[in-house]
């Protein structure tokens, strides 16, 4: 809208600076079309440093929150390759971006995470199971002490023992 502004205002310029007929010179409107040009370009170069520096402090915001995620990430390093450069330029975000780029190290960092984690729960189940006393029924021996009664021993089972306590074996009941 400002552009417009400022086009209809150098119109209304230039028409006042022209002869009677209604003409400009040659060099007159060479003159104007330089100028006219000149601003234009200024613009274009004062809208582009505009547009860097807005950028160049959404990307620190996204540095940070990045870094935030991932500890290991420093914008330093990383705009030192290229490819990280040209993601950002079309658009992607600065963590995706970073993950698209360390996809496999982001993982691996995640399976050994997860590795050590379950370890360390492992062995605090274990050292608490350890503390506790067995339950009945948990462990493969029975809760009570069951002793044979001699009346019920079949004959087989009597010369069992015997044949036991002739080598030497203490049979008690």
């Amino acid at each position: 809208m400002k552009d417009k502004l400022d086009l209809f205002l150098f119109a209304e310029e230039v028409d006042e600076e022209m002869a009677p007929d209604g003409t400009l010179s040659e060099e007159e409107e060479m003159q104007a079309r330089n100028q006219y040009l000149s601003e234009l370009r200024l613009r274009g170069e004062e809208e582009i440093n505009r547009r860097m520096e807005r950028d160049a402090q959404a990307w620190m915001e996204e540095s940070r929150e990045t870094e935030a995620a991932y500890p290991g990430f420093h914008l330093e390093n990383e705009c030192r390759d290229p490819r990280f450069i040209q993601l950002l330029e079309i658009g992607m975000d600065m963590k995706s971006a970073f993950e698209a780029l360390h996809h496999r190290e982001i993982l691996a960092n995640a399976v050994r995470y997860a590795v050590h984690d379950v370890a360390e729960k492992l062995v605090g189940s274990l050292r608490s199971r350890q503390g506790r006393p067995l339950e009945n029924g948990a462990s493969g021996r029975s809760g009570a002490v069951v002793r044979p009664d001699v009346r019920k021993l079949t004959r087989k089972d009597r010369e069992e023992m015997e044949r036991r306590s002739l080598h030497g074996e203490r049979i008690s009941f």
